[in-house]
């Protein structure tokens, strides 16, 4: 999977994006931010993949605006199901 995230906004904040997925048992892994730091106008990407010995059921991302390492704006994509389970 490549997750990207765009800065469009020149507002000295960084952003990045993360995959959360939830587990068989129904707890959710927050997995490792991606980060942005390079300003508006700018896009990176970040080919991942996971393993998770609990299983997968779903998956979405989580998009936010920092300012060091707090989460000013969050923003989730909707949820992905798991077409195995």
């Amino acid at each position: 999977m490549t997750l990207f995230v765009t800065d469009r906004k020149a507002d000295g904040h960084s952003v990045g994006v993360r995959l959360v997925t939830r587990r068989s048992n129904g707890t959710n892994a927050y997995w490792a931010w991606h980060r942005l730091y390079a300003g508006a106008g700018n896009t990176e990407s970040w080919g991942t993949s996971l393993t998770d010995s609990a299983g997968v059921r779903q998956a979405w991302t989580q998009v936010a605006v920092f300012e060091g390492d707090a989460v000013l704006q969050l923003c989730v994509t909707p949820t992905g199901t798991n077409q195995h389970w």
